[in-house]
């Protein structure tokens, strides 16, 4: 194998054979110029392809090393014709990610970051493709996420309900420092709010801004929840967003939000679930302690309205102070009942 030349043909065959892609890429770090332009030369011929395979894909991560800028930016050139293809393929991700993390002209940049952006809402949502989007936004940050911005908000909703878009609108929402842009995206998640943190992956959108902007900046979000509090308090996924508010909110705003979780007449409503539980705890531990007596009281006198068992003694635990990071009824830790369901991606 030594002994041969390297033609255009030879080396394509090679790339897809274990034994080939890993020769060659000896020889790609032994250096010889003649011979790394060979290679080169033999992947550029079947460059999507080769990308696209079980072992091309680290033949074509090693070439890429070895690239002048004038070549890289050729390869470029050729991967973003398929850009779809490469970045939603198992294999093709991997490489086509090497690549982009290779990229520091203008040029390849501008190049890369307007093939992502006629593509953005099918690769963010696609398992393979998402790791591709979240690569450009780390390697290009402000200058990729000022072209994609409008695609982010115009399918806001379909980004945060998709486990794998999810993760690329909070990187949007945690990367977003610029006033007018954070504005726009702001408005946007304002807009779909009750709808968002009612699903099973959009409420960590919501969460994720309150978290990264804080509640100052998100009052447009927690005025679209008013005088719905009670009602998402009850719901496993919104739930999590109404503690988050408690959380983060100043003094001022918890004073209204524990207003209205306590008010009189849904009391029962609040009452009525295990989440309404977990939020009026949370409620309870951020009250001051004249707040925490006078929301005491009204969860007291609404005690006898909650007619499950277990649910009850629950709630007797909370309103006399006994420690729940063990629940003696299910013989487990309570915490682990309240598991964070966020997605692990992005």
């Amino acid at each position: 194998m030594d002994g041969e030349p390297l033609t255009s043909l030879s080396v394509a065959h090679m790339s897809r054979t274990q034994a080939g892609s890993k020769f060659l890429q000896r020889k790609l770090l032994k250096g010889h110029p003649s011979v790394i332009q060979e290679i080169l030369d033999g992947i550029e011929t079947e460059l999507p392809s080769s990308m696209c395979d079980m072992y091309g894909n680290y033949l074509c991560s090693a070439a890429f090393q070895a690239c002048s800028v004038t070549q890289r930016h050729r390869m470029l050139d050729l991967a973003t014709r398929s850009l779809k293809q490469i970045a939603t393929d198992r294999w093709g991700t991997h490489s086509l990610q090497s690549l982009i993390s290779l990229i520091c002209t203008t040029a390849e940049q501008n190049l890369l970051i307007y093939s992502l952006r006629d593509s953005l809402l099918e690769l963010s949502c696609d398992v393979n493709g998402v790791h591709v989007v979240q690569r450009s936004i780390i390697s290009f940050g402000q200058s990729l996420l000022d072209v994609i911005l409008p695609v982010v908000i115009g399918n806001l909703q379909t980004f945060a309900h998709n486990p794998h878009g999810l993760g690329v609108l909070k990187k949007c929402i945690s990367h977003y420092k610029d006033h007018v842009c954070r504005q726009q995206l702001l408005e946007s998640l304002s807009l779909h709010a009750l709808n968002l943190v009612q699903g099973p992956f959009g409420n960590y959108a919501v969460k994720h801004a309150l978290e990264e902007w804080g509640a100052e900046v998100c009052k447009p979000i927690i005025q679209a929840f008013s005088q719905r509090l009670v009602q998402l308090s009850i719901q496993k996924f919104s739930s999590n967003v109404v503690e988050q508010m408690l959380h983060c909110s100043p003094s001022t705003t918890q004073l209204q939000l524990r207003q209205e979780l306590s008010c009189p007449q849904q009391v029962a409503v609040l009452m009525s679930t295990v989440y309404g539980h977990y939020v009026a705890r949370c409620a309870l531990q951020m009250a001051d302690p004249a707040q925490k007596a006078v929301l005491e009281k009204i969860l007291t006198q609404g005690l006898h309205q909650v007619r499950n068992r277990r649910l009850r003694s629950r709630w007797e635990r909370v309103l006399h102070g006994v420690d729940e990071t063990v629940d003696p009824l299910d013989g487990e830790a309570d915490s682990a009942a309240r598991i964070d369901e966020a997605p692990t991606l992005g």
